[in-house]
């Protein structure tokens, strides 16, 4: 029976609404989730959050799935052309000495395993993963035991992902019989489970959560780094004279000009959050000021 196009209009439209309703949602959940994330991370409870900010809350979720998802493939790319040059040979040696060595041939399972050509894609996404690593590990010395070996581990997932689709291209075209189905919904779990493994990774034994967090804020002008800031009596007086401008441009009757001062939160609640060292050589201490008694200008770049 076909419906007339009036009910089918009205049932898209429907299916639009369900599914913007649902995005608008889902987004809402987790950018306060990844919010409440960062700001446990600064060991600061925000006040002030209203059901309003919903859309700030949007833009935080998509800058961090499109800032985390540029990583995830530069860094997979870059574990895929490393494995493909590096290990492939070196699995091959390996092959090699076990023809050569009868006694150890015959007491060794064939380990047929080989990595994946890397396209133009890769090659290019690469370079990125290079300059990614590279600003990870200049941040904290030690990320390097984690995201390496996560970085390999990308490839080797990547490698049994491709594998899977090229079983499943061949099922898709084999006759459709109850065992091929079978293994063809099984394959697909595999799929799935291996997409989800990729995706996960990285952020949770690559050691770059913090980084990832704090780059998606940037991204969405939460955070502003390093700043200019003009701030009012009596918040002036618990920063370090270290930071305090006498001579610059920035420079209000009532504030109190610093720079170098690194904001980590603003533009939401009733507080903006700043970071600064009282000495050198210590961490950098969390300061809150409200919005009413702060300036932020920042930094050119």
């Amino acid at each position: 029976m076909a419906f007339p196009i009036s009910q089918k209009i009205d049932t898209s439209l429907s299916t639009i609404i369900k599914a913007s309703t649902f995005a608008i949602g889902l987004g809402s959940f987790l950018g306060c989730f990844i919010f409440v994330i960062y700001c446990l991370h600064l060991n600061y409870f925000p006040t002030g959050v209203s059901a309003g900010d919903s859309l700030i809350f949007i833009i935080i979720a998509v800058c961090f799935g499109f800032f985390y998802c540029v990583i995830t493939a530069c860094l997979l790319s870059l574990g895929v052309c490393i494995s493909y040059l590096i290990l492939n040979p070196s699995l091959k040696l390996w092959r090699l000495i076990r023809q050569r060595l009868p006694l150890l041939d015959s007491t060794t399972t064939p380990l047929e395993f080989e990595f994946v050509k890397p396209n133009v894609i890769h090659w290019m996404l690469s370079l990125f993963g290079i300059i990614f690593i590279g600003g990870f590990i200049n941040q904290d010395k030690t990320i390097s035991i984690t995201l390496i070996p996560s970085v390999l581990l990308l490839s080797v997932l990547w490698t049994y992902l491709q594998e899977n689709a090229t079983k499943r291209y061949v099922l898709l075209n084999e006759p459709e019989t109850r065992e091929n189905c079978l293994n063809l919904m099984n394959l697909n779990r595999v799929k799935y489970l291996f997409s989800i493994c990729i995706f996960i990774f990285p952020i949770l034994f690559g050691g770059i959560a913090v980084n990832t967090l704090e780059g998606s804020m940037r991204f969405s002008n939460l955070q502003k780094g390093d700043s200019y800031i003009l701030v009012k009596p009596p918040y002036s007086r618990f920063i370090p004279e270290d930071y305090k401008v006498t001579d610059s441009k920035y420079i209000e009757p009532g504030y109190t000009t610093f720079k170098n001062i690194n904001v980590m939160l603003t533009g939401i609640g009733q507080k903006t959050i700043i970071q600064f060292s009282i000495e050198n050589g210590k961490p950098l201490q969390s300061f809150e000021i409200p919005n009413d008694k702060i300036t932020i200008i920042p930094a050119p770049k």
